[in-house]
């Protein structure tokens, strides 16, 4: 049977961490029946067909070669040879989602290859086994949402969320007939109900802290029914054969369920603006190599700036990710800058480098209590959310001390973040800043 080769490389051992790890591994090899099951809510459609001939394809092949050129003669004696310049690397692990877009754009762009940082990029389909990998030492760093470094975290991983990737994107998809059903700003909609979800996701997570808070649980015999699957996939499959009302899914996959006449009726942004994929690393490799940590996060900044910020190049924007998601413009699109009405015209999921340290350190406390954490366990992820890369590389960009601390505590959707970074207020007022 045909392997699925997707862009970027897949970690081949079987014992990642321990204590941690389960029986299956994510992150091995899996064959194309495998992935369809991961992302085939779309089987059969055009769009599938596109994701799928990405995932298969290999890295987009180089240019033909030109003729070597002629040996550089030999320096005089004189003459010192010049140092090789330094190549920083770093493992990195990354789910196949629109949330990661800055790190393809940098990536594609060439930005890390002009920072000197030799990224070798790891595909994942479980935000999990990247926190796994990471705190064994198989990856230096993972992108992905903050429940899972948080989970990971709070059993003793040695794991620290150091940058920020993208804040919600996240929303309960239906079939139209019961859109209605759901479409309200009220946790209490869910009492009753049959969800299907992927724990510990990020949205997962703020869903089911809210639901915790307002006394519905979903145990034998509670209050409501939540089924607990592998992925996106699986989830929208649920909801197409009514297994579930609604299921619970982050970008791309809410778009493209969209489109494939799935809506989204209920948008966890309602519950809480929350920080959603962080960039986390291990903590050996952040002691030993925080230069390394310092430009792969300035590169992501100089993406964010010069790509996702800048209206010029939103075409070339989604370009980059579609090389690595081969889901085509319109599901890019729509799920990167579309005005969604229900979300106050804002887009349906905003991209951002920043740590957003408040914003992250409340995600902890907003999820403590259905894990079961006491104010111990919450202080010491808290204590892990480390904005020392995200200030220094803002300093590299030229920013001031006091404009790289801001860069770390403010969330991308404020007019503050954006004019802090440079963006223009008629480009924030065109594009980006809703409320």
């Amino acid at each position: 049977m045909k392997k699925v080769k997707p862009k970027g490389k897949i970690l081949k051992d079987k014992e990642i961490y321990g204590e941690f790890i389960e029986n299956d591994d994510d992150s091995m090899p899996i064959s194309r029946r495998q992935f369809i099951k991961t992302v085939g809510i779309l089987a059969g459609t055009p769009l599938l067909g596109s994701f799928l001939s990405g995932c298969v394809s290999k890295t987009p092949e180089k240019p033909a070669s030109s003729p070597a050129p002629a040996a550089p003669a030999a320096p005089a004696a004189s003459e010192k040879p010049k140092a090789e310049p330094k190549t920083y690397k770093i493992r990195v692990g990354y789910l196949p989602a629109t949330h990661d877009s800055i790190f393809f754009s940098a990536m594609e762009s060439g930005i890390f290859d002009e920072l000197g940082v030799e990224v070798e990029p790891f595909i994942f389909y479980s935000g999990g086994k990247m926190g796994e990998a990471t705190a064994a030492g198989k990856l230096d760093a993972f992108i992905v949402g903050s429940t899972a470094p948080m989970y990971y975290i709070a059993r003793g991983a040695p794991i620290s969320i150091v940058g920020g990737d993208a804040f919600y994107g996240s929303a309960v998809v239906t079939k139209p007939e019961n859109v209605d059903k759901l479409n309200k700003r009220d946790i209490n909609i869910f009492r009753g109900k049959t969800i299907a979800t992927i724990r510990l996701g990020t949205a997962d997570g703020i869903w089911r802290g809210y639901l915790w808070d307002a006394g519905i649980r979903n145990w034998d015999g509670g209050d409501m029914t939540t089924l607990n699957l592998g992925s996106p996939g699986d989830v929208v499959a649920a909801v197409r054969g009514d297994k579930a009302l609604g299921g619970l899914v982050w970008e791309p996959y809410v778009t493209l369920a969209d489109l494939e006449g799935y809506p989204p009726a209920f948008w966890i942004k309602w519950l809480d603006p929350h920080s959603c994929c962080r960039t986390s690393m291990n903590d050996d490799f952040l002691r030993d190599n925080f230069e390394t940590a310092v430009r792969f996060q300035q590169g992501i900044m100089m993406a964010e700036r010069e790509y996702y910020y800048n209206p010029d190049n939103f075409e070339e924007f989604m370009q980059q990710s579609d090389r690595w998601l081969r889901i085509g413009r319109e599901a890019l699109y729509k799920g990167l800058f579309y005005r969604e009405p229900a979300l106050g015209g804002d887009f349906r999921l905003r991209l951002g480098s920043g740590l957003a340290k408040p914003n992250t350190d409340r995600f902890a406390a907003t999820i403590n209590k259905w894990l079961g954490w006491d104010d111990a366990t919450t202080k010491l992820v808290q204590s892990k959310v480390d904005p020392r890369v995200n200030i220094e590389a803002g300093k590299r960009l030229g920013y001031s001390e006091s404009q790289a601390k801001l860069l770390a505590n403010l969330n991308p959707d404020t007019r503050e973040y954006l004019k802090t970074i440079g963006v223009k207020d008629d480009v924030i007022d065109k594009h980006f800043f809703v409320t």
